[in-house]
């Protein structure tokens, strides 16, 4: 490694984060053919930066892993974005399998083209141990759903977004209460996912439904009788988000919310 290569790699690590940074560092590890004395130099020195989704491995990087390449430098990066670029179920295999990202922590595949097979590959071939959060929102999933409790890093789990899945509302349900796996998870999206009243009944009676923060559950037909659901299940005292919008919550179901006790520390509902 050129050693103004190497001066110029030192002053932007000693620079606060920013995203501008970041894609300067990740230029220079392509430019350097991604160089192990370079990757390393950085994920040394880039620890007293903050761990942030906007670390994103650069879709370049993305599209040669899918054709079965090795990017060693996405070990420096936090976050895999790669949505509505028509990612297919093939491809997404070979994604999960590379070793370039034994590292990540949150994975956004959203409104690809993904299906059930796609979700066997990616809790049999993924080893992705910090994984923290998984947007899956938007594909073609369905009864798939309940491998999800088999990955070795579902434990781990912090976010999970399943939201536009069409139909894989109670199916997730039924895995979430009868799994001790999602112990940690703290934001669910469910929303649109057909979700029925039976469904909701299921997941809010869940012992590890305490740990949510964020729950997202609008554009399912849940109506008053599910928002009276919630408005009895006090394992849901540290929610501090919940979105019923479009899910057909009138005045009545409206009223239970805002007058049950564990739910006065909300800092938003979404009703209308």
């Amino acid at each position: 490694m050129g050693q103004s290569l190497f001066g110029e790699v030192r002053s932007v690590l000693a620079e606060p984060w920013s995203v501008a940074c970041f894609e300067r560092l990740c230029g220079w590890v392509d430019e350097s053919g991604h160089s192990a004395e370079l990757i390393a130099y950085i994920e040394g020195h880039m620890r007293r930066w903050p761990a942030v989704r906007e670390r994103v491995v650069p879709r370049a990087w993305v599209a040669r892993m899918i054709a079965g390449e090795v990017c060693p430098g996405a070990r420096i990066c936090d976050a895999l974005v790669y949505g509505s670029l028509g990612l297919e179920d093939r491809a997404a295999a070979v994604l999960f399998a590379s070793p370039s990202l034994l590292n990540i922590r949150y994975v956004s595949l959203m409104a690809n083209r993904l299906t059930d097979a796609c979700l066997e590959a990616l809790c049999e071939e993924s080893a992705w141990e910090s994984l923290h959060g998984l947007e899956l929102g938007y594909n073609q999933l369905g009864g798939g759903v309940a491998v999800l409790a088999r990955a070795s890093w579902a434990g781990e789990l912090r976010e999970l977004g399943l939201g536009g899945c069409h139909g894989v509302g109670d199916f997730f349900a039924e895995v979430y209460a009868g799994s001790d796996v999602f112990v940690r998870l703290e934001r669910l999206d469910l929303s649109a996912t057909g979700l029925s009243v039976s469904g909701l009944e299921e997941l809010t009676r869940a012992r590890r439904v305490k740990s949510l923060r964020v729950l997202g559950l609008g554009y399912n037909p849940l109506g008053d009788e599910g928002a009276a659901i919630i408005a009895r299940r006090a394992r849901l005292g540290d929610l501090q988000e919940l979105d019923l919008w479009g899910a057909g919550v009138g005045e009545s179901g409206r009223s239970a919310l805002e007058r049950a006790p564990h739910l006065q520390g909300l800092r938003r509902l979404r009703v209308n």
